[in-house]
């Protein structure tokens, strides 16, 4: 099979975080960066994930305060619960139509 190279910039620590995460998967980098080009070409969309370990930015911090603070809606620990309140809150918006 022919090939080519290709040479993109990148910081040296996502390198090796990147290269560490491969191997411990089972891949080398370049399987991995080869892999996402085929996606690409076949789905002609980009995919990005964020994970849950993730820090939230700033704005999104921001933003959670302020809808703390808001009245619009109580905070739920329960999904039942919440799941409840917003079939009450439908049946409400439902009736007024």
């Amino acid at each position: 099979m022919k090939t080519t190279m290709i040479g993109f910039k990148t910081t040296p620590e996502i390198k090796t975080k990147a290269r560490r995460i491969a191997a411990s998967l089972g891949f080398g980098l370049s399987s991995l960066l080869n892999a996402y080009l085929i996606n690409l070409i076949k789905t002609k969309t980009i995919i990005f994930s964020s994970k849950p370990e993730e820090e939230p930015s700033n704005y999104m911090l921001q933003a959670l305060s302020e809808a703390k603070k808001s009245s619009s809606s109580p905070i739920f620990k329960d999904i039942d619960k919440s799941l409840k309140y917003l079939h009450q809150e439908a049946k409400k918006y439902a009736s007024e139509l």
